[in-house]
């Protein structure tokens, strides 16, 4: 596929019943913001608040914005970055679904369905390439995942979460941040690294200039994306859960790792190892850790990732990987004008830069 044909988006209401609209466009404002500064994510298991959403909508490269009002009142909002993802060795757009959020004093009247359901519709309809609508949403967020299926959406696989965490990481003089003029150099390894993933896209790869490298006589032999995040944890299940939020923050030295209200953390993605240096993936995860002062980093994974059987089988991950309670989250997807079993039981590509 040669050319994609992305979608001209104007600004208009889409639908309209009684008081109720929803409307496509490419700004936000204020009012959205706060809007997803009070959205808690997670019914069951953990419940969390994303911060900074600011800064992140302001740096998203493609998207799509639904909004969903009650007469002028925005009650509702959704999102779907448009992008270029790679499958195999062919091209399609890509919309992954983000920040769908309703005010909780109108939930219950099953808006997030119709708002997920008309943007969905606006994409089917107005989309002329192939095109692949996709998702993460963990096991345990029931609403979530009940809503993308009753609108077609189906599974092809199960992220896990690995939690890499340390009380006081070292310093690794060898651990440098990405030099400009190495990009192309670090994008072509990554695509042969990947090349058998689906739905990557490397958008991201050095956003905010934090793509760190470890050299080892001036060659790259382990880099990877690390996006500072803070969360507000509201909420956690079982007995780990308990210990995580209420006791850990007020043992002395132990709290360094986790504060419900400011839970900083990594964001990792974008990994790459070459052969034979697996060594030096701690090295490099602990060194960006020191470099960002923070104790804890987040990465996930496809179950089928040789990352995830590497990390299982190096071990020594921390006390948080330990504690948390594990959480399959699911990749689910709908094609247009595609065939999906193509992709089925193939390894997805996961971007940190989306889940946050």
């Amino acid at each position: 596929m040669n050319h994609l044909n992305k979608i001209i988006v104007k600004p208009l209401v889409i639908h309209q019943a009684g008081d109720i609209s929803i409307s496509v466009g490419r700004t936000f404002d204020n009012e959205v913001i706060n809007l997803l500064k009070r959205t808690t994510y997670g019914t069951k298991g953990p419940k969390y608040q994303h911060t900074g959403q600011e800064v992140k909508l302001a740096n998203l490269k493609s998207p799509i914005f639904f909004r969903l009002k009650n007469k002028e009142q925005t009650i509702g909002f959704y999102c779907l970055c448009e992008r270029e993802v790679v499958v195999g060795k062919e091209k399609m757009l890509g919309y992954y679904g983000r920040y769908l959020a309703v005010d909780i004093h109108f939930q219950g009247n099953d808006y997030g369905t119709l708002l997920k359901k008309v943007a969905i519709e606006y994409i089917e309809s107005n989309s002329e390439s192939p095109s692949i609508l996709y998702s993460y949403i963990e096991e345990n967020n029931t609403r979530s995942l009940n809503i993308s299926k009753s609108l077609g959406f189906e599974s092809i696989s199960t992220l896990e979460t690995i939690i890499f965490s340390r009380l006081y990481p070292k310093e690794s003089k060898n651990v440098h941040r990405l030099n400009h003029s190495e990009i192309p150099t670090i994008l072509f390894k990554l695509e042969s690294q990947n090349s058998t993933t689906i739905l990557r896209t490397f958008e991201n790869i050095n956003y905010q200039d934090n793509y760190f490298v470890i050299k080892v006589n001036d060659v790259t032999v382990a880099a990877l994306q690390a996006n500072p995040t803070r969360w507000k944890i509201k909420e956690m299940d079982g007995m780990s859960g308990k210990i995580l939020l209420k006791i850990l923050p007020h043992i002395p030295i132990v709290k360094r790792l986790i504060n419900p209200d400011k839970y900083d953390f990594l964001a990792i993605e974008g990994i790459f190892i070459e052969n034979d240096y697996e060594e030096y993936l701690y090295d490099l995860l602990e060194g960006v850790l020191h470099h960002f002062n923070m104790t804890s980093a987040l990465i996930q994974l496809d179950c089928k990732s040789p990352f995830l059987k590497l990390f299982k089988e190096k071990k020594n991950l921390g006390l948080l990987n330990s504690l948390k309670k594990d959480v399959n989250t699911h990749v689910m997807i709908k094609t247009i004008n595609y065939d999906k079993s193509i992709i089925k039981e193939r390894e997805v590509y996961i971007s940190s830069f989306d889940f946050t």
